[in-house]
């Protein structure tokens, strides 16, 4: 499994839990929203320095993205049907590339990611 796209469906889904924007995200991780953007993506891996701030902000576990489920925290979330639907096709999408075993390095943008990308 690619745990870059591990992350970056958790991320997604305690993202919606806790019904902020990325724009929201972005001011407490003090990154841009486009920033927030590639890590749902998994275009670019996230730093452990940007991980915890991240899981400190939102009083979440750093288990999480190593046993957390993305999918479990989306069905208990109280978010509407709408949004629900929008998160679990992101993660859907995420999961997809997360179990690639062809070694592809593509992108949910379709660019190529370097080898050299951090997570």
């Amino acid at each position: 499994m690619n745990v870059r796209y591990k992350i970056a469906s958790m991320l997604v889904a305690v993202r919606y839990d806790k019904k902020q924007t990325q724009m929201k995200v972005a001011k407490k991780l003090n990154v841009t929203h486009q920033q927030i953007q590639k890590y749902e993506k998994g275009i670019n891996g996230l730093s452990a320095e940007k991980l915890i701030e991240f899981c400190m902000a939102y009083d979440v576990p750093i288990n999480i993205f190593q046993y957390g489920d993305a999918y479990q925290i989306l069905d208990a979330s109280d978010i509407s049907i709408l949004k629900k639907e929008k998160a679990m096709f992101l993660i859907d999408k995420l999961e997809e590339k997360a179990n690639d075993k062809s070694g592809s390095k593509k992108s949910l943008a379709g660019e190529s990611i370097s080898s050299g990308t951090h997570i």
